[in-house]
């Protein structure tokens, strides 16, 4: 992904990627028919009060999804169809760096949970939706606020 350098001082790298996890998110996994919730990149939390209990939290950066909360669980439950999330894999890193602009480069790993019980039968083979969610992220998404050229 490329970002223009005045977006630099206002935009860290981590919230970059929180912007781009949301948008695979809200415009492109929203989208199919099994996509109950779905999130943007989250954290794993620690919850020591019950017995070292760990789960995936949506930070919410821009509070524009949903119910206007900071923070959402994304826990699976027997009454969700999927949950679908981001999760940051490693360090983002500057690979080019120039006046106007400066090019990064991440990983994010897709995390899916299906609930096969109220997954729509003709979709229950596991290979048949990973085709169905790869098949509906492109590679490239394109500009929006500060970055352009996402792949």
């Amino acid at each position: 992904m490329w970002s223009r350098n005045s977006c630099r001082q206002n935009t860290n790298l981590v919230i970059m990627l929180y912007k781009v996890a949301r948008k695979l998110a809200t415009t492109y996994l929203d989208t199919l028919s099994f996509a109950d919730r779905t999130g943007g990149l989250v954290r794993v939390m620690h919850d020591h009060r019950v017995a070292e209990k760990t789960y995936p939290m949506e930070v919410n950066q821009d509070k524009v999804v949903h119910d206007e909360q900071t923070m959402r669980r994304l826990v699976p439950n027997s009454d969700l169809t999927s949950v679908m999330y981001w999760e940051q894999v490693g360090s983002p890193t500057i690979v080019e760096d120039h006046n106007e602009w400066y090019g990064v480069e991440a990983t994010l790993k897709l995390v899916c949970w299906y609930n096969y019980q109220l997954v729509d039968p003709d979709l229950y083979d596991p290979a048949y939706l990973v085709a169905e969610v790869i098949s509906a992220i492109p590679f490239s998404i394109g500009s929006f606020e500060c970055l352009a050229g996402v792949t």
